[in-house]
């Protein structure tokens, strides 16, 4: 019995770095370990996955991310693209920071979607904005950990490296 549980876990390793290998060797592929809190619950650091660099990112998408050249590349949810009818928040009187709930959305997100905002009436706090083709705004899941669009505006496509297709294993 112990020999059988030793011949299955030595041909689940094999297929495992097969499978490695050969994603490797393409470039449509990369093998990504999650490091940092900014995706947490959805995503843990420690976890693998796999990430498409050639895919078209969509929103909800969870993508590879350059903010800059000098950092690693991180992992980000993205909000809205050019399709998206988007606010972007201005108001002097209330804080991005600020932790209100307006139809299960925190206001501490200064960009938002019609669709978040419902009809309440603060509009007035908003401006709307449009997305360039190629423009993305992208928040980590865990917003108090996140760098973001918040701080970054919005991010274009050749800064998105991959989005991430499925989880190969946790730490």
């Amino acid at each position: 019995m112990a020999e059988k549980k030793s011949n299955i876990k030595l041909f689940l390793l094999s297929a495992i770095l097969i499978l490695l290998a050969f994603l490797y060797s393409h470039q449509r592929y990369r093998i990504v370990v999650i490091k940092g809190a900014s995706m947490e619950p959805t995503i843990s650091a420690g976890e693998w996955w796999i990430a498409d660099q050639l895919a078209d990112p969509k929103i909800n998408d969870i993508v590879l991310v350059k903010f800059n050249n000098d950092e690693p590349d991180s992992v980000k949810r993205i909000y809205a693209d050019h399709s998206s009818d988007l606010y972007y928040y201005y108001s002097e009187y209330i804080s991005p920071e600020t932790i209100s709930i307006f139809n299960h959305y925190e206001i501490r997100y200064n960009y938002a979607t019609k669709e978040d905002l419902g009809d309440l009436d603060i509009w007035t706090d908003y401006i709307k904005i449009s997305l360039e083709e190629d423009e993305y705004v992208v928040y980590g899941d865990n917003i108090d950990l996140s760098y973001d669009s918040r701080e970054a505006g919005p991010v274009d496509r050749s800064q998105i490296k991959g989005v991430l297709i499925t989880k190969i294993s946790h730490e």
